[in-house]
C-alpha cells in the first residue's frame, strides 16, 4: 500500500510540473508569434534585403514548430526543448530588427538575464541585487541602457505558490521553475524555494518597482 501511494504522489507531481512547464512556455510561444505578427508587414514590403527576409521566415519555423512540439509534448523534457526552440526564434527576431533599425545584428548568445523574452544578451554588465554583492550577468541591450541610466531592469516575474518570484531567482529555467512551483502547489510538499527566501525574493521585488511597476514583467 506505501509503495503505490508513493507512486501515486510521483505520477501527480510529475503530471503538475508538466502543466506548469507546459503552461509557462505556452505563455512564451504566443507572445513570440505576436511579435512576429507585429513585423509582418514590415518585412514584406519589398524595401529590406533577401538577409532579413530569411531570418523572418527561419523565426517563422521556429515558431511554428514550438507550437507543433509543445502540443506533442508529454513530458518537461520535451517542453524545454520547445523552450530551446524559442531561443532559436528569438535570436533570429533580433536579427530582424537589427536589419530594420539598421544597427549591428546580434551574437548568438544565452538569454537576457532578466527576461528571456527580450532575445539573446547583448553585453555582460555588472549588477547589484539589492543587499548582495556585485555580479556580472548577460542582458539584452533594453535592460544595458537601462541599467546604464540609472534604473532597474525588466525582470521577468514568475508566480511561485501565492508569491511572484523574478526569474533568475526562480531558477531561470522552465524546468526548475516547474520542479518547485509543483511542490509549493502541492499540499505537504517541500521545496528548496522556502517562504524566507520566496519572502525576500518578492521584497525585493517590490523595492525594484513592485509587481505592477514599470519595470516587471509578470507571467505565470
Amino acid at each position: 500500500m506505501w509503495f503505490g501511494k508513493a507512486r501515486r504522489e510521483r505520477e501527480l507531481g510529475a503530471a503538475e510540473e508538466l502543466r506548469v512547464a507546459r503552461r509557462l512556455v505556452d505563455g512564451d510561444v504566443t507572445a513570440f508569434g505576436q511579435e512576429l505578427g507585429a513585423l509582418r508587414e514590415d518585412t514584406q514590403t519589398g524595401t529590406h534585403d533577401g538577409r532579413m527576409q530569411n531570418d523572418y521566415r527561419r523565426a517563422l519555423d521556429h515558431y511554428d514548430s514550438a507550437r507543433e512540439e509543445l502540443a506533442a509534448a508529454t513530458t518537461v523534457e520535451a517542453v524545454v526543448d520547445v523552450e530551446q526552440m524559442l531561443r532559436d526564434g528569438r535570436f533570429h527576431l533580433a536579427c530582424v530588427l537589427a536589419g530594420r533599425n539598421g544597427t549591428e545584428p546580434p551574437q548568438r548568445r544565452d538569454p537576457c538575464f532578466f527576461d528571456p523574452r527580450h532575445g539573446p544578451a547583448a553585453a555582460d554588465v555588472a549588477w547589484t541585487p539589492q543587499g548582495e554583492v556585485e555580479r556580472m550577468v548577460g542582458v539584452c541591450s533594453r535592460d544595458q541602457h537601462r541599467l546604464a541610466a540609472g534604473e532597474e531592469p525588466e525582470v521577468r516575474l514568475i508566480r511561485v505558490g501565492d508569491r511572484w518570484v523574478p526569474w533568475h531567482e526562480a531558477g531561470g529555467s522552465v524546468a526548475y521553475v516547474a520542479r518547485h512551483q509543483a511542490h509549493v502547489v502541492r499540499p505537504g510538499a517541500g521545496t528548496s524555494l522556502t517562504d524566507r527566501h520566496l519572502a525576500e525574493a518578492h521584497t525585493r521585488t517590490v523595492i525594484n518597482g513592485g509587481v505592477n511597476g514599470a519595470g516587471a514583467g509578470p507571467l505565470g
